[in-house]
């Protein structure tokens, strides 16, 4: 019993050094259906009823079934030149909506009050562009949109996700023949180029028209475009727990410390146990919401971390929350980034050290006999840990958010409420 004892305690003192330095590091002043199995294709292959085979990419499954892809105008035109002219057509006039719809409530925006003067400003820059593309004659996009009926499919037979972002390569970089060619061959033809497939996949929005928006999207993108370019709301915490950020202010230890302790604790003695403590299910969610009604925005980003120490790890899940419609928030992008702590990371170890509020809480421990050097020590590992995670899901974000904050009028924003 004296040794169960013990090893609790010594659990307490690791949580607590831990809580510690794992809030300071999140702070924000730190940062700155239907298939087969995939196939050695690069692009994804759909086979139609009626004998037809699409090859391209598939961007979303429809609530009904069907399929929404992309496809490349210059072999649909090779391989079925009637059809390419119809979905052309089809595309034109999709774009034209599209663009009229956005202007109008562009202008609906602008007529009413302004929410600052950059979103101010990108609103009637975007308004204007789009009234010039309006007057222009369309020009012919790179890419389709192709929507099929779900009654229409025969087979639907995917690229896994690393041939994928091969074909997207493969196309940004104008290799021919990508919708035929083996993956492998085309990987090797990007390597002698100087390509690196495994980089992230480049962004080909630019070469597809714009798509008509519906309200729940378009909301969705005010989101996003608010926090951007007027007020940025952003949340960071540990496990239910979650509490507001910002304006290059740290965490509020004192304030947050004892409950994110006691569930650091749980975790950690259920570690020790060798069973899992309770993980609440976006318990978060709700007082998040509430948060963000009550500073008046339609978005929010929210950060949170989870420790382990057997093995010791930090796992970072950040969120881009969105309002889509009167109390109807919907996640609108998730990353997590998992981190290994007993990887030594002398730079940030040694910026947490020199750090006030971790050098100052961290002394208050050491005073109280409630933690020695190596409890410390790995505090700040994990400290060190949970920042690297942090940074790479930043990354993911700037990423994410940079291509849907550009413009009004794409790319399309997937809400799935």
């Amino acid at each position: 019993m004296a040794r169960s004892h013990r090893f609790e305690a010594a659990a307490a003192v690791r949580s607590m050094a831990v809580a510690v330095v794992v809030l300071c590091a999140l702070s924000a002043d730190w940062v700155a259906g239907q298939s087969s199995s995939p196939s050695a294709a690069a692009v994804d292959v759909v086979r139609l009823k009626s004998g037809r085979t699409i090859r391209g990419a598939i961007w979303q499954r429809t609530p009904n079934g069907g399929l929404t892809l992309v496809v490349r105008r210059a072999w649909l035109e090779r391989t079925a030149p009637d059809w390419a002219r119809q979905i052309a057509d089809d595309n034109r006039r999709q774009q034209q909506r599209a663009w009229e719809e956005a202007r109008d409530r562009l202008d609906q925006l602008l007529a009413a009050e302004g929410l600052g003067p950059r979103l101010n400003f990108f609103w009637r820059e975007e308004r204007d562009r789009l009234q010039k593309l309006l007057a222009l004659p369309p020009a012919e996009s790179e890419f389709f949109w192709l929507d099929v009926d779900a009654k229409a499919l025969a087979r639907v037979t995917p690229a896994d996700q690393t041939r994928q972002r091969i074909a997207l390569w493969a196309w940004s970089e104008h290799v021919a023949d990508v919708e035929t060619r083996d993956a492998a061959e085309l990987a090797r033809q990007l390597k002698q180029a100087g390509v690196s497939v495994d980089a992230p996949p480049p962004d080909l929005s630019d070469r597809l028209p714009a798509r008509p928006q519906s309200e729940w999207e378009w909301q969705a993108r005010l989101a996003l475009l608010e926090y951007t370019f007027h007020k940025p709301f952003d949340l960071q915490g540990s496990g239910d727990l979650v509490f507001a950020v910002g304006g290059g202010e740290a965490a509020p230890l004192g304030a947050v410390l004892p409950r994110v302790l006691e569930q650091q604790l749980q975790t950690l003695l259920g570690d020790l146990a060798d069973t899992p403590a309770h993980k609440p299910e976006r318990g978060w969610l709700p007082s998040a919401i509430r948060a963000a009604e009550q500073a008046g925005v339609r978005g929010f980003r929210v950060t949170r971390v989870e420790v382990s120490l057997e093995p010791p790890r930090s796992t970072v899940t950040s969120q881009f929350v969105g309002r889509i419609a009167p109390n109807r928030w919907v996640t609108l992008w998730q990353g997590t980034e998992v981190a290994d702590a007993a990887t030594p990371r002398p730079a940030h170890e040694t910026r947490m050290r020199n750090d006030r509020q971790v050098k100052g809480a961290l002394e208050a421990l050491q005073g109280l006999g409630l933690a020695d050097e190596g409890a410390l020590q790995q505090a700040l590992r994990v400290g060190a840990a949970t920042m690297a995670a942090q940074q790479a899901v930043d990354e993911q974000f700037f990423r994410f958010r940079d291509r849907l904050a550009r413009r009004v009028d794409g790319p399309p924003l997937l809400v799935a409420p």
